[in-house]
């Protein structure tokens, strides 16, 4: 069963129920927190894993293809002095520069690495369309919550 049916008067009706935050309790878990070691694998684990999550995004609004293409090898290899660091998530570009990122991804050993294009043409107002990204970043088109609540 749900607990929310997924708007925001169910939510906020939901967070009125938990109990409240203890302050002294949190500042008391943080402290402890802070002095736990972390063992290095575990850390390059987290590193290596938040590096995978990135969406590297250029949205100038005077991109150019050699600035794609820089995007496209910092993607692929985030870190060149370390080859064992992963290649980041995706790549976020206007629409008229999505073959040129796919392109060069593919050319350089990016395969692995979705290209996703930017559909509101915000924020320089280039335009959009048909393009060939794995995913356009318009939330609208796939009607998730907008708004100043999200």
């Amino acid at each position: 069963m749900a607990l929310t049916d997924g708007s925001l008067p169910s939510i906020k009706g939901f967070l009125r129920t938990l109990s409240p935050v203890d302050q002294v309790g949190a500042d008391a878990r943080a402290a402890m927190l802070a002095t736990r070691s972390i063992k290095t694998a575990s850390k390059r684990w987290a590193i290596d894993m938040a590096i995978s999550m990135i969406d590297l995004t250029t949205l100038e609004g005077a991109d150019t293809e050699g600035k794609v293409k820089a995007i496209c090898n910092k993607a692929i290899r985030p870190d060149p002095t370390d080859p064992t660091v992963p290649h980041v998530g995706a790549i976020c570009v206007y629409n008229d520069m999505v073959s040129i990122a796919r392109k060069h991804l593919d050319a350089s050993g990016g395969q692995d690495i979705p290209v996703a294009a930017v559909s509101t043409a915000f924020p320089s107002g280039r335009g959009c369309g048909a393009n060939g990204a794995r995913w356009n970043a318009d939330p609208g088109q796939r009607g998730l919550p907008q708004g100043p609540h999200w």
